[in-house]
């Protein structure tokens, strides 16, 4: 089910909110990314910072969002109700201060993807992990997928280095739908993530590509190289 235009959310204690189109789309976005920092959903809404802090009280009013502050950020994460309403059969997602630039970078980084490539189909991790559940299959979660015409991509955000002995489990359990693989990492640990990759032992397909942060594409993300 997915709000249109004019449809009421009504909730007891709030009177009733009149949601739009654009409101469910973003329910369904946040829904599929777990959640955003407000300065994420500025963009989503493509609103200065007081009409996002407006939409996301409205949100919270109808029950379908909840605003939270942790790691100094105020964050905005979909209810039970707004994941249903969004067409979305995943949990509620509690942020946690040790995962929360790893989620909003990922976020960042679908919007810029998207932008660059709009032609490509995004599936988020949440999708991928509902996708393989149950199956009993021994598959490593992208951080995302994109799909263009004839090739398959998934997405790797490494914003610190992992052991590297542990590169060699992940390239041997990527999702055999990938054809290539773009891992982005900070600038100086581009050449040491492209050689501790390219050491270890994988098969032929995907092909492993590594991506600075750096440029244009640090500054929308906002990491620093």
């Amino acid at each position: 089910m997915t709000a249109s235009k004019g449809i009421r959310a009504t909730r007891s204690d709030a009177g009733s909110v009149r949601l739009t189109d654009r409101d469910a789309t973003v329910l369904r976005w946040l829904g599929e990314m777990f959640g955003a920092p407000l300065s994420v959903v500025a963009e989503l809404y493509s609103v200065g910072d007081r009409a996002t802090r407006h939409n996301a009280a409205r949100l919270e009013r109808a029950g379908f969002a909840s605003r939270a502050v942790v790691g100094g950020q105020q964050w905005l994460v979909p209810t039970r109700a707004g994941l249903r309403l969004a067409g979305l059969e995943v949990e509620v997602w509690a942020p946690r201060a040790w995962k929360l630039e790893h989620v909003a970078t990922v976020g960042r980084l679908r919007l810029a993807l998207q932008a660059q490539y709009p032609e490509a189909v995004w599936t988020s991790e949440r999708a991928t992990r509902s996708r393989w559940a149950g199956s009993g299959a021994r598959v490593r979660y992208a951080d995302g997928q994109l799909n263009f015409e004839a090739v398959c991509v998934g997405l790797e955000l490494e914003l610190s280095r992992k052991h590297p002995a542990d590169y060699a489990g992940i390239a041997a359990d990527v999702d055999p739908a990938f054809d290539q693989v773009w891992w982005f990492c900070r600038t100086g640990d581009q050449a040491w993530l492209r050689g501790v990759l390219e050491g270890v032992p994988k098969p032929p397909r995907p092909e492993h590509h590594v991506i600075a942060l750096s440029g244009d594409l640090a500054g929308v993300l906002g990491v620093r190289g």
